[in-house]
């Protein structure tokens, strides 16, 4: 959840706080929320959960807040089947790991908060495509690194297949120990 709280950080701008319901280093897929998280979270403006079941949890937790407006980060991608595990078969949850998929969850988390606060949406739509372009500055040295490498070069190898996506976006062979951790 750090990297999606950094996302809208950054969309939001100054003055709006963002913070998460899980505590920092929490794992996220089993988590459990404490009646604090849903006291903390009832008076939010504005919910913003990742979905494709990354946060299993999360659908009672949003129905315990009753009427808090929420989005799905996730709406509108395309997501990658896991392969291997338990979860065979089940979407990728891991999304924003792709250059792509970033973008559609800027554009997700702007278009979420003008709904809630439409006073500034100019803010956000331009905070959203300054983060854009400072997501692309930063990947395209990496991409261009990637693909002056043989084809049969191009590894990633991780511990959990959670990089999917990065890997597609980068033209990277994937490796991991275990699809699911």
């Amino acid at each position: 959840f750090t990297v999606i709280a950094d996302m809208a950080r950054n969309v939001a701008g100054e003055g709006v706080d963002v913070v998460s319901v899980t505590k920092p280093g929490a794992e996220i897929h089993g988590y459990q929320p404490t009646p604090q998280d849903i006291v903390a979270a009832s008076d939010a403006d504005l919910v913003l959960w990742n979905g494709l079941n990354l946060e299993r949890w999360f659908e009672q937790f949003l129905t315990n807040l009753g009427d808090v407006p929420s989005a799905t980060l996730s709406d509108g991608i395309a997501p990658i089947s896991i392969t291997g595990g338990e979860y065979d078969g089940k979407p990728n949850a891991h999304a924003w790991m792709g250059l792509e998929n970033a973008r559609i969850y800027v554009d997700n988390i702007a278009r979420a908060l003008s709904t809630v606060d439409p006073a500034n949406a100019a803010t956000y739509a331009a905070n959203a495509e300054a983060y854009k372009a400072e997501l692309s500055a930063a990947i395209g040295p990496l991409k261009d690194r990637i693909a002056a490498l043989p084809e049969d070069r191009r590894w990633l190898v991780t511990c959990e297949g959670a990089f999917s996506y990065l890997a597609r976006d980068l033209g990277l062979n994937e490796l991991y120990l275990w699809p699911v951790n």
